[in-house]
């Protein structure tokens, strides 16, 4: 009973002189050489090479070699020490993990420093693959990936146009901070426009504004900003029956013509602001400047493309009006506009060819991945104030649910998966992917040629 006193217990015994007692802890100390040969001696397949080896079998010795009874593997002009098959995944946890997550390459010559096992550089090969920390840190060398997807230029003005917002800028009097630039796809004709804020009801109001005089598009491309990932963007594209493509997670080339008319809207509009409160009175003669410039891809103004006649230049002064060729006011006929946008969706096709070309050139094929693969998604950066040099690379692993044209994936996560935010679920192209870590090293079968 625990609250039994325990005097009232004592034990009735003669008093005794007490012997001081010594203990002696023996400690058994083995090396990590006299380990791995009891290991090795263990390993049926390494005690068969022994045994051919003082039936002094000729191909054999001429391979391999017994020190101090120890097997040894000739390579190289070295002598390597032969590891069993069980003690393979130590010796290269201890190898690849302990020397800084080396390479497969710096991880195989690290092993073969002092010891050799057969099919190494498979096994390595595996196991670096499925490495944990390596997938979450470690970028892919070499090229990076991708490919320019093109499609055929149809000479249809605005049956395509590229959306997107830049700023913020100053507030101006007028309480504009951001402009939403519009672009055609065949044409290059730009729709500059201030607006107070990118919320998408402005979006619309535009949209509309425009398509009142160029009709509806049959495709809107844009990138994943929140006014046109709203519910309210998405159902104003399918009450006008356009089809919207919004960009995988940065990747702006797929959106690049308007990401080009961005920076060039942005270097003039710099130059010509005297005050932040007055930027947005500049946009329109920006505008007209860059819808009659010609241009390098169609050979032809943006409003020749556009119009059968040639609009008056609202920058020009009277001496520029008054010389200029009164040919050039006369409207076209219809078969010569018609001909113009032929030879200028030509143009266009010619150079996305050469264009396609060097941006290959510069990366490797995409990898293909099917639906239900598991992959990691690089990170976003993000700007916090402190330094990010020791944080994981990517993020996951998530698992591709839809493969889409142009190697671009929808990737969720895991079912069941539990995480602190929300269910997340977004676009990637390949470039911004990787695959998780593979599947455990399998064992070869003898017929196959070992390699170190």
């Amino acid at each position: 009973m625990a609250h039994v006193d325990a005097l009232s217990r004592m034990p009735n015994e003669d008093g005794c002189d007490l012997e001081e007692a010594s203990l002696r802890v023996w400690k058994a100390e083995i090396t990590e050489a006299d380990w791995l040969y009891s290991m090795q001696l263990q390993d049926s397949k390494l005690q068969q090479i022994v045994m051919k080896i003082e039936e002094k079998d000729s191909d054999i010795i001429n391979e391999y070699k017994i020190i101090n009874g120890r097997l040894y593997k000739r390579y190289k002009n070295q002598q390597l020490f032969v590891i069993p098959n069980a003690l393979r995944w130590k010796v290269t946890h201890d190898a690849h993990v302990k020397t800084g997550h080396l390479s497969i390459d710096r991880t195989i010559e690290y092993l073969l420093r002092s010891m050799w096992f057969a099919r190494m550089r498979n096994f390595v090969k595996s196991f670096v693959k499925a490495c944990i920390d390596c997938a979450f840190t470690k970028r892919r060398g070499g090229k990076k990936e991708g490919e320019l997807h093109c499609d055929k230029m149809e000479p249809i003005p605005f049956k395509t146009i590229h959306i997107d917002h830049l700023g913020p800028f100053p507030r101006s009097r007028k309480l504009n901070e951001y402009i939403l630039i519009i672009v055609d796809s065949f044409t290059k004709f730009v729709i500059v426009r201030p607006v107070k804020s990118t919320n998408t009801k402005q979006v619309i109001a535009i949209l509309n504004e425009v398509t009142s005089y160029v009709g509806t598009p049959e495709t809107i491309i844009s990138d994943r900003g929140t006014a046109f990932t709203s519910k309210e963007f998405e159902r104003y594209c399918n009450d006008q029956l356009i089809k919207h493509i919004r960009n995988a997670v940065r990747t702006p080339r797929a959106n690049g013509q308007v990401e080009r008319f961005n920076r060039t809207v942005l270097s003039m509009l710099q130059p010509s602001t005297q005050d932040d409160r007055t930027w947005d009175e500049q946009l329109r003669s920006i505008q007209c400047t860059l819808n009659s410039l010609i241009r390098q891809t169609t050979g032809k103004s943006s409003n020749e493309l556009l119009f059968r006649f040639k609009p008056r230049d609202i920058l020009g002064n009277k001496l520029i009006q008054i010389l200029q060729d009164e040919d050039d006011t006369i409207p076209i006929t219809q078969e010569e506009l018609h001909h113009r946008r032929l030879l200028a969706a030509n143009n266009t096709d010619s150079k996305r060819v050469n264009a396609k070309k060097r941006f290959d050139d510069k990366h490797r094929k995409p990898t293909k991945y099917e639906q239900g693969d598991l992959v990691l998604a690089e990170r976003e950066p993000a700007s916090t104030g402190t330094s990010r040099k020791l944080e994981c690379r990517y993020k996951g692993p998530f698992v591709v649910t839809e493969v889409l044209d142009n190697d671009r994936y929808v990737i969720e996560d895991l079912p069941g998966s539990d995480r602190k935010q929300r269910h997340y679920k977004s676009i990637y192209a390949s470039d911004l992917l990787k695959p998780w870590c593979q599947l455990p090293y399998e064992e070869e079968t003898d017929s196959e040629r070992e390699d170190a």
